[in-house]
C-alpha cells in the first residue's frame, strides 16, 4: 500500500485520536472545539500558550511561534519525522486511534487570565512562473466558484444520470450535486474548465488554482494539475452559505482501494514526493450541508449523517442535513450549527443518523455516543435515528428498500443508556478477556 493510500485510511479518523497515538508523550486536554497542551517545543509549564483547533484544523504556540496544519504536521514536527514516517507510524497503529480526547484541563495547569484564540497562518502569495500564482488564503467565493466550473465541464452521461436517479434514488433537481471525475490528463477538459471559468468572468482564477484544494503544481511537466481518480463520480459539497466548499470522489467499484470516498485535497501527494510535485493545498475537516427542498423554516430539526446520498433524503424527510466525512469528525459539527444559528436557523433539535452498525461496531458507537453527549452538554435537544439491521446499513439504503417507516426516532439520552453505552462497556470487557486470553 503506498503512502497517499495510508493516508486516505488514516484521514478517516479524528484529529485527536492521531495526535494521542502519535505523541504519545504529550498529554493533550479538551476545551470546547480545542486541545489545549504544554507546548511540546519550548519549555511551557501553563496551558493556554499552545492549542490545536479542531474545527480549523490547525496549531500553533503563541510564545515560541512554532505553527502548522493538520496532525501530521504537528506529528512531523515534534518527532522530527518526514511526512512517509509520519504516516506509516500512525497507519500501523491505526487500531489504537478509536477515542477521543474528552478530559478537561486541571486547574493546576490553566492561565489565569489569557485565552487561546487560534488563527490559521495567512502567508502571501507566490509567483510560480509568469503565468502562476500560489494563493494560499483563497476565498470561500473563488472555490465555489472554481468547483462549481469544474463540475461544470465534466458533466454526467445520460446512462449516470439514469443510474443515480433508479438506483440511488436522487432526484432530477439534485443531479446537479454530482459530476464525471475527469482525468488529470485531458487537455480537452482543462480547455473545457478554462472556458466555464470565463462564462462566468473568473478566468483570472484559471491562473490562481494553486492555493485551492486538489491543485498542485507538477515540477516535472512545469504545469498545473489536480489529485483525482478518472471516472470517479465527482460529489459536490457545501458550505451554509450555500458557497460550493470542497470536492469529494465515490471511487467506482472497480477500483482496488480501502476506501470508495475519497477527498479532493493536494496537500498529501507534495508532501509524499516533493520533488515532483508541490503547491498542494490540504481541504480540512469538511461538513457538507444539504438544505431540504423547501423553506428552512419548515425544517423538523438538522440531522447528522455520513454521505452524500444519506443526506439528500435526510433533506427530503424535513431536515437539513450535515453530511461528515466518517463519524470521527463529529467536532467538527459544532461550529457549523452555531454559524446556522447565527443564520437564523432553528438547530434547537439535532438528529444524529449514523449508520446501524453504530450498534456493533465499537469505534462507531463510541463516536456516536461521544456526540449525543457533547451535543446535550451544549444544550441541543437530542435525538438518534434507528431502524431494524435487516432494512439497511445506511438512511438511504432504508429509505430505497422502500422500508422508510421502519425509520424510528429514540430520544438522545434514553437512547444512550440503553442502547450505546452498554454495547461499549461489554465491547471493551470482551477486549479485556480477548487480551488476558492472549
Amino acid at each position: 500500500m503506498t503512502i497517499s493510500e495510508m493516508k486516505e485510511v488514516l484521514d478517516e479518523y479524528p484529529a485527536d485520536s492521531l495526535l494521542e497515538v502519535g505523541m504519545p508523550d504529550v498529554k493533550f486536554y479538551a476545551r470546547g472545539s480545542q486541545l489545549e497542551a504544554l507546548c511540546p517545543f519550548h519549555g511551557d509549564h501553563k496551558l493556554g500558550n499552545f492549542g490545536y483547533s479542531l474545527a480549523k484544523d490547525c496549531w500553533r504556540c503563541f510564545v515560541c511561534g512554532k505553527s502548522g496544519s493538520g496532525p501530521y504536521s504537528l506529528i512531523m514536527a515534534h518527532r522530527n519525522w518526514s511526512f512517509a514516517e509520519t504516516v506509516r507510524y500512525l497507519y500501523d497503529r491505526r487500531s489504537s486511534c478509536v477515542g477521543r480526547i474528552t478530559e478537561a484541563p486541571p486547574a493546576t495547569l490553566l492561565q489565569k487570565s489569557k485565552k487561546v484564540r487560534l488563527v490559521t497562518p495567512k502567508p502571501s502569495p507566490i509567483l510560480v512562473n509568469d503565468e502562476f500564482v500560489f494563493d494560499p488564503s483563497p476565498t470561500a467565493e473563488d472555490k465555489s466558484t472554481v468547483y462549481s466550473c469544474f463540475a461544470a465541464a465534466s458533466p454526467l452521461s445520460p446512462s449516470w444520470t439514469k443510474h443515480l436517479q433508479e438506483i440511488r434514488g436522487v432526484s432530477p433537481l439534485e443531479i446537479p450535486y454530482f459530476f464525471r471525475f475527469p482525468s488529470s490528463k485531458d487537455e480537452e477538459f482543462m480547455s473545457r474548465f478554462r472556458k466555464e471559468l470565463e462564462k462566468r468572468g473568473a478566468g483570472n482564477l484559471y491562473h490562481r488554482l494553486l492555493g485551492i484544494p486538489g491543485f498542485f503544481w507538477n515540477i516535472k511537466e512545469n504545469r498545473i494539475s489536480f489529485i483525482g481518480y478518472s471516472g470517479a463520480l465527482g460529489i459536490l459539497n457545501h458550505d451554509e452559505q450555500g458557497l460550493v466548499s470542497s470536492i469529494e470522489m465515490r471511487l467506482p467499484d472497480s477500483a482496488v482501494r480501502s476506501t470508495r470516498y475519497i477527498p479532493f485535497s493536494s496537500e498529501g501527494i507534495c508532501l509524499n514526493h516533493p520533488d515532483d510535485y508541490k503547491y498542494g493545498a490540504n481541504v480540512g475537516s469538511v461538513v457538507d450541508v444539504v438544505t431540504p427542498p423547501f423553506d428552512n423554516s419548515s425544517i423538523q430539526g438538522v440531522a447528522v449523517t455520513e454521505g452524500k446520498f444519506k443526506a439528500l433524503h435526510l433533506s427530503r424527510m424535513e431536515f437539513l442535513a450535515l453530511n461528515i466525512r466518517g463519524v470521527g469528525n463529529w467536532r467538527s459539527v459544532l461550529p457549523v450549527l452555531e454559524n446556522l444559528e447565527n443564520k437564523g436557523v432553528n438547530t434547537s433539535r439535532v438528529f444524529i443518523a449514523f449508520d446501524a452498525d453504530s450498534r456493533r461496531n465499537p469505534a462507531v458507537a463510541e463516536n456516536s455516543a461521544n456526540f449525543g453527549k457533547a451535543l446535550l452538554d451544549e444544550g441541543y435537544e437530542v435525538y438518534y435515528l434507528t431502524w431494524p439491521n435487516n432494512c439497511g446499513k445506511g438512511v438511504d439504503d432504508v429509505v430505497n428498500a422502500g422500508q422508510r417507516g421502519k425509520i424510528r426516532t429514540v430520544e438522545g439520552n434514553r437512547f444512550l443508556q440503553t442502547t450505546l453505552l452498554p454495547f461499549i462497556e461489554r465491547a471493551k470487557k470482551k477486549k479485556l478477556a480477548e487480551a488476558a486470553g492472549a
